[in-house]
């Protein structure tokens, strides 16, 4: 299964850009939609009736408890 991903700071750049003014994002915004988009995949790469409980396990990403949120 082929996937795309981008590096820590392009990510976070995208993140910048999202919450700026112009993005209009919250950060809670953003944190539903990534929810929502590894529902998705996870859903599309599992068949339900064979693997009816998924467990998902991330990190904090770059907004984890250090002030520079």
């Amino acid at each position: 299964m082929a996937y795309k991903c981008v590096s820590q700071k392009v990510a976070q750049a995208i993140d910048v850009e999202l919450m700026s003014s112009s993005g209009g994002f919250s950060i809670d915004q953003l944190m539903e939609l990534a929810g929502l988009s590894v529902a998705q995949a996870v859903e599309k790469a599992f068949d339900g009736s064979k693997h009816p409980n998924v467990l998902v396990c991330v990190g904090p990403g770059m907004y984890e408890d250090t002030g520079n949120a």
